[in-house]
Order: structure tokens, then sequence, then C-alpha cells
């Protein structure tokens, strides 16, 4: 399947798919494209997410591998932030 993108249609930016754009490149219409879409950002995940200070960003089957290195008992009945709170109190 053949993507969509940004063409220029009598001098106006458009929306459309490539298939759309060679039909009317046949009809006889002037077309010029695809263009660079100019409003992409870029995917999320290439910006770097905002930590607050002293935020961690362990999962909880981390927490309890090192609450159960640290010989805690009970780890594995706690939540995200008793763990947090029992490592790092």
């Amino acid at each position: 399947m053949r993507e969509s993108g940004f063409y220029e249609v009598n001098g106006k930016r458009r929306h459309m798919t490539a298939f759309k754009a060679d039909r009317m490149r046949a009809a006889g219409k002037s077309v010029e494209g695809p263009l660079e879409d100019k409003s992409y950002k870029g995917p999320a995940e290439d910006k770097a997410p905002v930590e607050a200070p002293g935020e961690d960003n362990r999962k909880i089957g981390e927490l309890r591998e090192a609450a159960k290195a640290a010989g805690i008992s009970g780890y594995s009945g706690m939540k995200k932030a008793e763990l947090l709170e029992v490592l790092n109190g």
C-alpha cells in the first residue's frame, strides 16, 4: 500500500494518498510532492522523559528483587510505594 503525504496542488498544500496524487497527475492537474511534513515534531520516544528529582523509575519486579537481596521479609505483598520506603528508609 502506498503511503499518504502532503502534496502541492495548484499552489495549495494538501494531504492525500500517493494513489490519489497519481490519479490527479493523470487527469492533467499540477501536483508536486510528496512534500516534507513540517508540522511533524517526531515520535514521543525521541524526547527525553522528564523526571522529578529523586524519583525512582525502577519497576516493581526490580524493587522486589532488591528487597529480596536486602533480606526484607514480606516484600512480595508490598506495593511499590511501600517497597521504596523500606528500601530507601
